[in-house]
């Protein structure tokens, strides 16, 4: 039902700039949004109709917001999958040549958190770091790639590094990652005075 709502949204001359960013999509926009919350809240088939909603999004925007989702429950059962989406999801972003927002920031937080915890590959947390550092992203999202980071580091064996994101960490707004970055720097701290 949401998907054909949306069809007609646009066909009745809801005019969208593919461009825009997300909040620009006019009514097709909103109906997706819901359709998307409601899917994540579904008790079954949530991938299904992740993937089925995608197709009708307006915006680059929404779009990689809906790959974001379509990422984070397929990481629940399938890493290959999940990483494949959250990629489509930043390749989107990128499509725009925003220079202010030039990536989908929890998404590519994603991929640091994959390839630290599935693929045990702390160097490309440390390089996804890298690349986003001065990219403008919500708070509670740089507090997840700050702690990421921290992480990464610690498993380098650069302690000095990980206490830093880590602090930095903690200096951001408080969010839900705060108490992990506090766990991660006691962490760091101890084995560099050990």
């Amino acid at each position: 039902a949401y998907c054909n709502s949306t069809k007609v949204a646009v066909s009745q001359g809801d005019r969208i700039d593919p461009m825009a960013n997300s909040g620009a999509g006019g009514i097709a926009e909103n109906i997706l949004r819901r359709s998307m919350q409601l899917a994540k809240t579904a008790p079954s088939e949530r991938l299904q109709t992740l993937q089925a909603i995608s197709a009708y999004a307006p915006t680059y925007a929404l779009a990689a917001d809906i790959y974001f989702e379509i990422g984070k429950e397929a990481a629940k059962t399938n890493i290959t999958e999940a990483k494949t989406a959250f990629r489509i999801a930043n390749g989107l972003i990128e499509k725009r040549n925003d220079s202010q927002t030039p990536f989908h920031a929890a998404s590519l937080v994603e991929v640091a958190r994959i390839s630290l915890e599935a693929d045990n590959v702390p160097s490309r947390a440390v390089e996804i770091f890298e690349t986003l550092k001065d990219a403008h992203m919500e708070d509670s999202i740089h507090v997840d790639l700050l702690v990421l980071t921290g992480r990464a580091h610690v498993l380098l064996g650069d302690l000095h590094a990980a206490i830093t994101e880590l602090t930095r960490a903690l200096s951001l707004p408080e969010c839900t990652s705060t108490s992990l970055a506090h766990h991660e720097l006691a962490i760091a701290l101890t084995k560099s005075n050990g």
